[in-house]
């Protein structure tokens, strides 16, 4: 999901209660200083669950879609690096 134009932490819960997830948990960091691409695989990459956390979605065309948007954050690392900035991180589980 693009989520580019969303500016503060209202906007990113929104679109979740759009979606009938509800916020476990949220948490905050800074990213460290620059790295290239092959920085950002070994340091990255390797050492998150994002790869195995989207080989675990059931849903194909929810797999697909965010496996595309992995693919073109990855891109964009290659082309660009991993620069400094603020992220928020908000994990979510589906309401029942």
């Amino acid at each position: 999901m693009k989520l580019w134009g969303l500016h503060d932490e209202k906007d990113y819960i929104k679109l979740l209660e759009k979606f009938n997830l509800k916020v476990v948990e949220k948490k905050y960091f800074e990213r460290p200083i620059y790295l290239n691409y092959e920085e950002f695989m070994k340091k990255v990459i390797k050492h998150s669950q994002t790869v195995r956390r989207l080989k675990s979605i059931s849903n194909p065309e929810i797999k697909a879609l965010l496996e595309n948007e992995f693919k073109e954050i990855l891109e964009r690392v290659r082309k660009f690096g991993y620069k400094k900035s603020k992220v928020m991180v908000i994990i979510a589980k589906k309401e029942e």
